[in-house]
């Protein structure tokens, strides 16, 4: 990757440790970005890779590109490719971050969650604001329930935006919702997204058999799976 690349990622490092406070740590991404932000050029060793097929990516979402993750832990940064007429999930967040805007235009719609998040597959979204991304602009996301939003591309052009995530609040998955039908389902990484599609696929099927595979899996003592497993015992087994 080039040099403002490195150098953005360096400072964050520094200037990152230490830093609990998100509104802090976002205020601190906003004034490092912004050279890269004027020069998308820095992505081309990287996006060179990717065509000639010689990068494999591993994200939770097929648009998303992990450019670096910090030895620390303290922060990632990604690229997100927003291709015309594709459509993409209304989503959450795991962490604060920042997004800026490195060519094209983003639509943004950001919505307010009315439940209380009680129900496991429910989800009733209210609306609150509608906007457009153009090439320099940044904003600000929230982990949780505070940062659900819907982007997609603003016109018949690829866009393209840069995002640097904090340290993660809920790890394993963020949370895919569909406004118009109240509910809302979990997003796996490729990492884990085969073993919940096995779960959930096993469960209409029960039997001595599938209860054992059950018990295998919630024995190795992973947190995420023994949560799924849970899940779906109650609502199908």
């Amino acid at each position: 990757m080039s040099d403002i690349f490195q150098r953005y990622c360096s400072n964050l490092e520094q200037r990152l440790a230490g830093v609990a406070d998100e509104e802090e740590s976002i205020a601190i991404v906003s004034e490092e970005v912004l050279p890269l932000l004027e020069d998308p050029s820095f992505l081309t060793e990287k996006l060179a890779e990717m065509a000639e097929g010689k990068t494999e990516l591993l994200a939770t979402d097929s648009n998303d590109v992990t450019l670096y993750r910090s030895s620390q832990g303290l922060f990632s940064v990604r690229l997100f490719v927003w291709e015309p007429f594709v459509p993409y999930p209304v989503h959450d967040h795991g962490s604060w971050g920042l997004l800026g805007c490195l060519t094209g235009e983003v639509l943004q719609t950001k919505y307010r969650r009315l439940d209380d998040g009680r129900e496991e597959n429910t989800a009733h979204l209210e609306e609150t604001e509608k906007g457009v991304l153009r090439p320099g602009e940044t904003g600000k996301i929230y982990p949780l329930d505070r940062g659900i939003h819907h982007m997609e591309s603003g016109g018949n052009k690829t866009a393209l935006t840069l995002h640097t995530y904090g340290a993660p609040v809920r790890k394993g998955y963020i949370r895919g919702f569909v406004p118009h039908r109240k509910t809302t389902y979990r997003i796996f990484p490729p990492k884990y997204g085969p073993r919940v599609i096995g779960l959930n696929a096993l469960s209409s099927i029960p039997t001595a058999e599938t209860r054992e595979v059950f018990d295998r899996v919630e024995k190795e003592g992973h947190p995420l799976m023994k949560e799924m497993i849970q899940l779906i015992k109650s609502a199908r087994l």
